[in-house]
């Protein structure tokens, strides 16, 4: 986006095409090329970087990056993004768990391209995966919530997910009360992240 606002896309898309060395033009060309390749290489990690100085054109160093990387496609940011869901447990903060794990299912949700038939097939398909996400946050939970786990799983059908954080956040506030812990958790509120 960046490049794109500084209207120097068509370094990358070949628009701009490179003058002749002798052609008046040619240092501007030089001097903006060089410049958005610097933009490239910055925006990189460092690791990544370092193998990107090499090449003399913004477009040659764009396609190969998109060689490099954008034929991964959607799958593996897809499969990484269910590792981390899978690897991601409650931690101290009730609250932060469920944020990080909200933040997750969003970015999943993005890379969703159903094409529903039906009404009743889309409501269908946001009931598991509204449930889905209730099962990843409740096995996420220490064992202190347990009872709290137990008595969710076992209601018919399943409650939205934010009643779930709520009760899970009740208790968790009841707990500290009760252990007279310093910094009893502020009200929530709480959006649906599903459409």
């Amino acid at each position: 986006m960046y490049i794109w606002g500084r209207g120097k896309m068509g370094y990358l898309t070949e628009d701009k095409k490179e003058p002749a060395k002798e052609d008046p033009s040619y240092a501007t060309w030089d001097a903006e090329n060089s410049m958005v390749m610097t933009w490239l290489v910055n925006s990189m990690e460092e690791d990544i970087n370092s193998n990107y100085m090499c090449y003399l054109t913004a477009k040659e160093l764009w396609d190969n990056v998109n060689q490099m990387y954008s034929d991964l496609g959607n799958q593996s940011q897809i499969f990484e993004l269910t590792i981390k869901l899978g690897e991601l447990r409650q931690g101290e903060d009730i609250t932060k768990y469920f944020i990080s794990l909200k933040r997750l299912w969003q970015d999943l949700d993005l890379f969703n391209d159903y094409e529903w038939k039906s009404t009743a097939d889309y409501n269908h398909g946001k009931k598991m995966v509204e449930d889905y996400c209730i099962y990843k946050f409740v096995a996420g939970l220490n064992v202190d919530f347990d009872k709290v786990r137990g008595r969710n799983l076992g209601r018919q059908p399943l409650p939205a997910t934010g009643e779930v954080f709520a009760e899970v956040r009740r208790q968790e506030s009841r707990k500290n009360v009760m252990l007279g812990k310093k910094g009893v958790a502020a009200p929530v509120q709480i959006q649906s992240w599903l459409h």
